[in-house]
């Protein structure tokens, strides 16, 4: 990043992580959110499972969360390569003092560095 070598050394990591933020993560995810689908849904006592097509985003730039409302619980998922190309396994284990029929999955964008909503306020839901 050409701007960032003009800077003094200890603010160059902050203006990478801004570039990055920016031009990097949030235009990959929202170039690609159009993308995000849902199909497979299984229920099964305390756990939740499913299939999430991320397209070409890449899993760690998301966040794959059952949801449920009154109170809000949000459980996120493991995932594991489904078996087509752009596909992941998703799978939840739930708390027990509520239904798998309470939960609907949801992805939203993840970055360690970024909070959601705020910088990427996007969010992909079951149908």
């Amino acid at each position: 990043m050409p701007a960032a070598d003009h800077l003094p050394p200890a603010l160059r990591p902050l203006a990478e992580l801004a570039f990055d933020l920016s031009w990097g993560w949030r235009a990959d995810v929202r170039a690609h959110w159009p993308e995000v689908a849902f199909r497979g849904r299984r229920e099964a006592e305390r756990r939740l499972q499913g299939e999430v097509r991320l397209g070409a985003i890449d899993p760690a730039a998301v966040r794959v969360q059952a949801y449920a409302d009154n109170p809000a619980t949000v459980v996120t998922a493991a995932l594991a390569p489904g078996s087509e190309a752009g596909w992941w396994r998703a799978a939840a284990d739930l708390p027990a003092d509520r239904a798998p029929a309470d939960f609907t999955w949801r992805v939203i964008p993840y970055h360690a560095d970024a909070p959601w909503p705020a910088v990427l306020p996007l969010i992909a839901w079951e149908r």
